[in-house]
């Protein structure tokens, strides 16, 4: 349900791979050897919504991740 106000109110959805400067990291080097992996490992979205209006930070996250 917050997902659908969300969507409807959304002014802004941007999603930048971030992978490229996490090449040298331990992790990476594990998850590029798996079978089907992309080697993509790290993102960085920005959304952007009036469904936040009157909201904290803290607020806004509990928001995207529930």
């Amino acid at each position: 349900m917050r997902w659908c106000l969300l969507a409807c109110l959304l002014a802004r959805l941007e999603i930048i791979n971030e992978s490229e400067q996490h090449a040298g990291h331990a992790g990476v080097a594990g998850a590029n050897g798996r079978a089907g992996s992309t080697g993509e490992t790290h993102f960085k979205v920005e959304v952007v919504s009036e469904g936040f209006a009157g909201m904290n930070t803290v607020k806004r996250h509990r928001m995207i991740y529930q």
